[in-house]
């Protein structure tokens, strides 16, 4: 087992034990050690998301995306990010990305633009290449 690997196990387990702010501090240390790490972003985001942080969840979630477009699962997680901040455009776009990929269909590289937060709305900082408003999702044939 190799490093990201123990230490997502690790947050795994403290999750599985119900101590959810010890298992978002070792999902957070994951994405610092191992920023490349889809599923440690996606898990960060959802330990944010439950313990109110929707701003880190919304973040560490596009973060998940934009290394793996293609995760139906990270968009959903995404959208409900979204609708907690009630940002319905951005969770019905995120949505309707899972249901692209449900169908068998593929995000393009990038498919993930658009659903940036605008500065003035969060003090949370977003991934590089904010954009603008969420447009209809970035679909390529498989």
């Amino acid at each position: 087992m190799n490093d990201a690997e123990q230490i997502l196990e690790d947050a795994h387990t403290e999750l599985a034990m119900g101590n959810i702010q010890a298992a978002r501090d070792s999902y957070k240390k994951a994405t610092e050690l191992f920023p490349q790490n889809a599923e440690a972003w996606h898990a960060l985001a959802m330990t944010s998301l439950k313990l109110g942080d929707a701003d880190t969840a919304i973040n560490a979630g596009l973060r998940a995306t934009e290394l793996n477009p293609n995760e139906g699962m990270y968009w959903t997680s995404l959208s409900l990010a979204f609708v907690r901040q009630n940002k319905i455009a951005e969770a019905e776009a995120a949505s309707a990305r899972a249901k692209v990929i449900s169908w068998g269909g593929k995000i393009a590289v990038g498919g993930w633009e658009g659903l940036r937060l605008n500065p003035a709305e969060s003090s949370a900082k977003t991934p590089a290449n904010a954009s603008s408003p969420p447009s209809s999702p970035s679909a390529v044939n498989s």
